[in-house]
């Protein structure tokens, strides 16, 4: 009987332990590959279509923040296209980083799961969509 409650005991405290739960947000780690497609080229003539690589990884000193690396395939090769930190909502199941550049203001890119692929964009103020991103976890 003391052996079970002690194994109780242990099992409940490494259960509640904040560290060792997991979010939600975190099915998005590892690296994604796929395609990011231009939706409107009135609003951004010079988009071009791209394949894409993404990695996600969790940013330790944030709750629900993670850290996403972009680079493009050119020639054969991936090019960094640029890194953003990204907020997780769990109300809406979205990652998701809002900018301001003079061509965008209050841009924001998107990403979401849907079934085994990762989906997004990147939409403008008014929420029309410049850009459609559809990536699938990479396995090497």
């Amino acid at each position: 009987m003391r052996l079970l409650i002690s194994t109780l005991v242990l099992f409940l405290t490494v259960a509640a332990s904040p560290q060792l739960i997991a979010s939600a947000g975190d099915q998005v780690i590892g690296e994604w590959r796929g395609t990011s497609l231009c939706t409107n080229l009135k609003k951004a003539p010079a988009c071009k279509d791209e394949q894409v690589r993404y990695v996600f990884t969790r940013n330790a000193d944030a709750t629900d923040t993670y850290h996403l690396a972009a680079d493009k395939l050119v020639s054969g090769s991936y090019e960094p296209m640029g890194e953003i930190d990204l907020v997780y909502s769990a109300a809406d199941a979205t990652w998701s980083f809002e900018f301001n550049t003079p061509n965008c203001a209050k841009c924001r890119w998107w990403y979401r799961l849907n079934a085994k692929d990762l989906i997004g964009g990147l939409t403008d103020q008014s929420g029309e969509q410049l850009r459609k991103v559809l990536v699938q976890r990479h396995v090497p």
